[in-house]
């Protein structure tokens, strides 16, 4: 089985480049998005973590779809890569390769609430 491309498309035309804040191209700390002419473009399709389709979910849009799941899902089921996360503190949405109940910002929380009470 060979392993589809995984990276985003951009459909240019939907996308409404967020009010000029580009939260997906922010967003992303592999930097595969980048601002080019006004619009959001995939610069490193390389550097797309293989399964990641976080910015995709950031678009109000939908102007980012990446390829189907089925196959990547399968494989990432089996190589315990990542998992889909509701963070049981703020109810965000995100991917994580362990298991947590909380998102990043709930979890810092938490510890520094933690901390204050001994």
């Amino acid at each position: 089985m060979t392993k589809e491309p995984w990276c985003p498309t951009i459909y240019v035309d939907q996308c409404d480049r967020c009010d000029g804040t580009y939260k997906c191209v922010n967003f992303c700390p592999h930097g595969v998005l980048e601002v080019r002419e006004d619009n959001v473009s995939v610069i490193h399709p390389l550097k797309c973590v293989y399964g990641c389709s976080s910015c995709a979910d950031l678009c109000p849009k939908d102007a980012i779809i990446f390829p189907r799941r089925e196959t990547v899902s399968r494989s990432i089921k089996k190589k315990s890569l990542l998992q889909r996360v509701i963070c049981e503190g703020c109810g965000k949405k995100f991917l994580s390769n362990r298991e947590i109940k909380y998102c990043f910002t709930c979890e810092k929380t938490l510890r520094t609430k933690l901390r204050g009470s001994r």
